[in-house]
C-alpha cells in the first residue's frame, strides 16, 4: 500500500518549506528508512524519509519548489499499484486549496470596500459636520434646538437663531447664547444696531442704546425708539 509524500512540520511558526534535492528519481525503488527527499524551511533543514518499501512513482513539487506544510510533494507506492486514488486525492486537496484562496480573497476585498465606505463615510460627516453653523442654511429656525427664553428674545429682535452657535447641553441655544451673539455685533440689548433696524419692536430700554460709531443714537427715554412707533397703547410703555 503506497502513500503520499507530505512536506513535514518544521517548527510552529513555518509557513511553507523548498524541497531542496530529491535523492531519487522517479522510478527508483526505495526502502523504508531511506532518505528520498530534503526540504528546508527558513530556520531549519530536514530529511524525508520513506514510510515503507516501495517506488518513487511521482513526484509533485521539483527541486527549488515549494510547498505549505501538509501539501503533498510526491508518491511512494508499489510498482504496479494503479495511482488514481492519489492522484483524485491530490486533484481534491487542489480544489480545496484554490477554494480556500478565493474565499481569502474575496473576505480580503469585501474588507477593504468595508473599510473605504468607513473612509467615505467619516469623511462625509467630517465635511457636514465643520462648524456647529457650517450648514445653517439648510436648517430652519424652528428645527433648532433652543430655549423657550432664547426663541422668544430671537423673535422680538427678528433674528434667525441658526445663526446662533449654542453652548448649552447638546449644543442647545440659551437666552446667553443670543446675547452674546447680539454683544459680537455690536447691537444693543433687544437686537438693534447699526447693522439695520428689525422688522418689529422690541423691549424698550432705559437706557441710551448707541450707533454703529459708539456715539449716542438716542436716550431712549423720548416717545419712541427708531424704527418703533412712538407708543404701544394708551400708557405707551
Amino acid at each position: 500500500m503506497g502513500y503520499i509524500v507530505r512536506m513535514p512540520q518544521m517548527g510552529m511558526e513555518m509557513d511553507q518549506g523548498e524541497v531542496v534535492e530529491w535523492q531519487y528519481d522517479e522510478g527508483d525503488d526505495v526502502e523504508e528508512g531511506d532518505v528520498i527527499a530534503v526540504v528546508e524551511s527558513e530556520k531549519a533543514a530536514n530529511d524525508v524519509g520513506a514510510r515503507e518499501d516501495g517506488r518513487l512513482r511521482r513526484i509533485v513539487v521539483g527541486e527549488g519548489g515549494t510547498a505549505e506544510p501538509g501539501d503533498p510533494i510526491g508518491i511512494v507506492a508499489g510498482p504496479d499499484e494503479n495511482l488514481a486514488e492519489y492522484e483524485a486525492e491530490l486533484e481534491d486537496e487542489a480544489a480545496d486549496a484554490d477554494a480556500d484562496a478565493g474565499a481569502t480573497a474575496d473576505a480580503s476585498g469585501a474588507a477593504a470596500a468595508a473599510n473605504a465606505d468607513d473612509g467615505a463615510a467619516a469623511g462625509g460627516s467630517a465635511a457636514g459636520g465643520t462648524g456647529s453653523r457650517g450648514g445653517a442654511a439648510d436648517t430652519s429656525a424652528d428645527e433648532v434646538r433652543a430655549t423657550p427664553g432664547a426663541r422668544q428674545r430671537a423673535e422680538e429682535a427678528d433674528l434667525d437663531l441658526t445663526a446662533v452657535e449654542g453652548t448649552g447641553p447638546q449644543g442647545v441655544i440659551t437666552e446667553d447664547d443670543v446675547e452674546h451673539y447680539f454683544r459680537d455685533r455690536g447691537t444693543d440689548d433687544d437686537g438693534t444696531g447699526s447693522r439695520g433696524a428689525r422688522r418689529g419692536c422690541g423691549r424698550r430700554s432705559g437706557r441710551p442704546r448707541r450707533d454703529g460709531r459708539g456715539g449716542r443714537a438716542g436716550s431712549g427715554r423720548g416717545p419712541g425708539i427708531a424704527g418703533c412707533p412712538a407708543a404701544r397703547g394708551p400708557g405707551g410703555r
